[in-house]
């Protein structure tokens, strides 16, 4: 970011996280630039996606794989697009 080769997302953008297994998903208002976007999650939670929406008309997140979630660890996503 410092060399301009990066810069931050001036649109909104949505952030959701998805239980696979129960099918429960967690989501927070459109949110812009650098946001901190936090929840307790459930115990029983075993694994997670990411999803992302930074459609004009929010229309629904693009989901990650599937990753195996570490109780009491805090996760920080950054998300790397193209324009």
């Amino acid at each position: 970011m410092r060399e301009g080769k990066l810069a931050l997302r001036p649109d909104r953008y949505t952030f959701a996280v998805l239980d696979p297994d129960s099918g429960a998903s967690f989501l927070w208002n459109s949110a812009t630039g650098v946001s901190r976007l936090s929840r307790p999650v459930p115990d029983a939670v075993k694994t997670l996606k990411l999803g992302f929406d930074f459609s004009p008309a929010q229309s629904g997140p693009q989901w990650s794989n599937e990753f195996k979630r570490d109780f009491g660890a805090c996760y920080w996503v950054s998300a790397l697009v193209r324009g």
